[in-house]
């Protein structure tokens, strides 16, 4: 609802970027460690996403391992950062569950909202983006404006 408000303005929206994560191997996480760990990597994405958003940046839960971000009043180099930051830190940082490191890495398609931009185009354009950082090698972001 809150994302097709924001399409459904009129102002031009050249300052909000959408970020699509899917956190990798989840089903194996699931698979290996059971699903109250898979529940705790969840958790532990989304203290992650907390901690390195800004206020005025919505995250959202899109399916099972999918999560969604909205970063207002940025541009491209920014959003990308954000995105860098988000690898590195999970890459530096692995959820404990029963005394065991969980790997856990993320791949993210970046993608700028446009003017005249539906929900589908822009889930399009994030989910291309995705799918090519899974392509290339996983553990990375891609872009698609």
């Amino acid at each position: 609802e809150h994302l097709n408000t924001i399409l459904s303005k009129t102002s031009p929206l050249s300052d909000i970027f959408l970020l699509m994560i899917d956190i990798e191997h989840f089903k194996q996480i699931n698979d290996q460690f059971g699903h109250v760990a898979g529940d705790k990597v969840l958790i532990f994405i989304a203290k992650i996403l907390k901690k390195a958003l800004r206020d005025g940046d919505r995250v959202y839960r899109f399916g099972g391992e999918e999560f969604i971000i909205l970063l207002n009043r940025t541009d491209t180099e920014g959003a990308s950062l954000v995105a860098e930051r988000l690898l590195q830190l999970c890459r530096n940082n692995k959820p404990l569950f029963q005394n065991q490191q969980i790997p856990v890495t993320l791949s993210i398609g970046l993608t700028k909202i446009i003017e005249n931009d539906t929900m589908d185009t822009l889930i399009d354009r994030s989910d291309t983006a995705l799918y090519r950082a899974k392509n290339n090698g996983k553990n990375c972001f891609e872009t698609e404006f």
